[in-house]
């Protein structure tokens, strides 16, 4: 069984019934194991139609790469999806994203998607699944690839309700060092999960900055400081 991640995204009729239908065929050729949260996606590459809804599932397949292609578009194709033009309006679209570690170059696929990279309504929702899985191309995670595109147009879609998306919607990366010094101070731990991930960012961004272990090692013990008297000074 291999672990694979699926994007799916549709901007015809119900859109959001649209995608809970076609998670639902993935079995029995497919164990749906999570789903990400729905995201509202502006139109992208060709704008004059409808928005569309987007989301990652992760699962689990014994299905070679070729044969989960050939799923996917039976799915496509029972749900309704007609032909149309590049980037036009689709009922629903299902791509593979990651296969394992896989990377396969053949005629009809492509994996790691070759777009996945420059597209926030993949990133996005995939990074709520899978923050630390490293792109096997790229070599960085998806948390920091979804940091390094732009996500304007893209928006987090809940019952109907719209939200911004930006960095504090993103997962963000704990260095297993400094994760490890917070959890032996269980305040600065709790106040540390508290914070919004941006302000979480800049902690981490300048222990990385330090060159020298030494270096690092005592800023890791001065950020589990300031973040206690941060607290303790209000």
């Amino acid at each position: 069984m291999t672990q694979v991640y699926i994007g799916l995204g549709s901007n015809l009729d119900n859109r959001e019934k649209t995608l809970t239908d076609a998670a639902a065929f993935l079995a029995p050729k497919v164990n749906v194991l999570r789903a990400s949260r729905v995201y509202e996606t502006a139109p992208w590459g060709y704008v004059d139609q409808p928005a569309f809804l987007n989301q990652v599932i992760e699962a689990v397949t014994g299905l070679d790469p070729p044969a989960l292609l050939r799923h996917l578009k039976g799915i496509e194709t029972q749900l309704g999806r007609e032909p149309t033009f590049r980037f036009g309006p689709r009922l629903i679209d299902l791509d593979i994203l990651l296969f394992g570690l896989e990377v396969i170059n053949l005629p009809e696929l492509q994996v790691p998607h070759p777009a996945m990279a420059e597209r926030a309504f993949v990133l996005a929702p995939l990074a709520e699944l899978a923050p630390n899985l490293v792109h096997p191309m790229l070599n960085k995670s998806i948390s920091e690839l979804v940091r390094l595109v732009d996500r304007e147009g893209v928006k987090l879609f809940v019952k109907n309700a719209k939200w911004e998306l930006d960095l504090d919607l993103c997962p963000v990366e704990v260095p297993a060092d400094f994760e490890a010094a917070l959890k032996r101070n269980p305040i600065s731990l709790e106040l540390f999960n508290k914070m919004p991930p941006s302000h979480k960012k800049e902690y981490i961004d300048w222990l990385e900055s330090a060159i020298q272990p030494a270096t690092r090692q005592r800023r890791i013990e001065k950020a589990i400081q300031r973040i206690v008297e941060k607290k303790t000074s209000k």
